[in-house]
């Protein structure tokens, strides 16, 4: 009868076995490091684009609140203007129209007194004097 070793010899297959599980779990590793690496930098750069976005926010707000400013104090200087130029065209023609009323109707009552006698002019100065 034949004896029979205490142990097998181990095969090539057993030993590529273990390598390619040593392999798959290294990769792993790999993988995981090169994710966290990109997700730092993708942090990076999500945080760059909010303070552009921020950045650009306020450099909006400052130009819109200046137009605004200007806008409003080109409104104001137009209403002065306008209120001036009313004001002077109203005091204008406020002087028109009493000159208008004054000759119309004075103007021809002093026309009609100038051509009464001498009598009766002194007896309507009187009149209107008292």
């Amino acid at each position: 009868m034949a004896v029979k070793p205490l142990e097998k010899p181990r095969s090539s297959s057993l030993y590529l076995k273990i390598a390619l599980v040593i392999l798959l779990i290294a990769v792993g590793f790999a993988f995981e490091r090169i994710y966290r690496k990109n997700a730092s930098e993708h942090k990076q750069v999500l945080g760059t684009q909010t303070d552009i976005k921020n950045e650009i926010h306020r450099f909006g707000k400052d130009v819109v609140d200046r137009s605004l400013d200007q806008a409003n104090r080109s409104i104001t200087s137009a209403f002065g203007e306008a209120g001036g130029y009313i004001s002077s065209t109203a005091s204008k023609s406020a002087e028109i129209i009493g000159d208008f009323v004054f000759d119309s109707t004075l103007g021809n009552i002093i026309k009609q007194i100038d051509r009464l006698p001498e009598k009766q002019k002194e007896d309507v100065k009187k009149a209107i004097c008292q």
